[in-house]
């Protein structure tokens, strides 16, 4: 446990210092900073996978950033100029199918199927964070050419909201992951299709709010509200998983317990 836990994370230290190149170091420090925390406390059992879905994800992120800079005035033609509509395509769609897209690979290309819920979560949390430390390398690469204050205000929101976030939303079609361990050959099911939409409107809803944040407080609670409601989430699906991942256990512990000598078998 020990060993993967640390290989996890020193990829993801090598994966940035990469970015230091076209970054510098204070970029790199600060895009660590905001990401590596959440990787010990999203991801606890370390293996593989995980750290093949953080790569993937990482190395998928510049790519997706520029098809989507390219596509942004298609995607805000489609959306009638209306900010929802635009945000859906050009967030929602485009960051959550990146995401996915790089757990899908993982799991498709080298068979490492997730065992249960909790483990799928973990696969969908690993994408995100690989995701949101490459969007913290392009952010402060481009903030730290301005002020000093609004830096620090960059390093905080991606600490405290940006990252953990990414996280969240993505562990709504997360919990479906499991359904590949059951049908291997299907490339998506009905249940992470619509949970893939609902992650992309929350999304996109998320970021259209966020656009008129300093301009009322009610918006602001709104979005804190959301937030907090994404948290409750996230650990009720954990601790249901958890649940029944020890219910499971605990069976199959009396099923496979030998009969003792004096039980007796009554033949009806």
């Amino acid at each position: 446990m020990l060993i993967s836990q640390s290989l996890v994370f020193f990829a993801a230290l090598a994966l940035a210092m990469l970015e230091a190149y076209r970054g510098g170091f204070a970029v790199t420090v600060l895009a660590l900073v905001t990401t590596l925390p959440w990787v010990w406390f999203f991801c606890p059992r370390k293996h593989l996978a995980v750290g093949l879905c953080f790569c993937a994800a990482f190395f998928l992120e510049p790519s997706i950033v520029i098809l989507a800079e390219k596509l942004n005035g298609v995607f805000d033609l489609l959306a009638g100029h209306s900010p929802f509509p635009y945000y859906f395509l050009r967030v929602g769609l485009v960051e959550e199918l990146a995401k996915f897209s790089a757990v899908l690979f993982v799991i498709k290309y080298f068979r490492l199927y997730p065992k249960d819920t909790g483990e799928a979560l973990i696969y969908a949390a690993a994408a995100a964070l690989g995701f949101a430390t490459g969007e913290n390398f392009f952010k402060l690469h481009h903030i730290t050419e301005w002020n000093t204050a609004y830096t620090a205000y960059s390093l905080l929101i991606g600490l405290l909201v940006r990252v953990p976030l990414h996280v969240l939303l993505s562990s709504i079609w997360g919990m479906h992951l499991i359904s590949y361990s059951k049908q291997p050959s299907k490339l998506i099911s009905v249940p992470i299709a619509v949970a893939l939409l609902a992650t992309m409107a929350l999304h996109a809803w998320w970021d259209t709010i966020a656009v008129f944040l300093w301009h009322d407080a009610a918006l602001t609670a709104e979005l804190l509200i959301m937030l907090a409601g994404l948290w409750c989430f996230y650990f009720y699906i954990t601790r249901m998983s958890q649940t029944r991942e020890l219910s499971v256990a605990e069976t199959s512990i009396v099923t496979s317990k030998p009969m003792e000598k004096g039980d007796e078998v009554i033949d009806e």
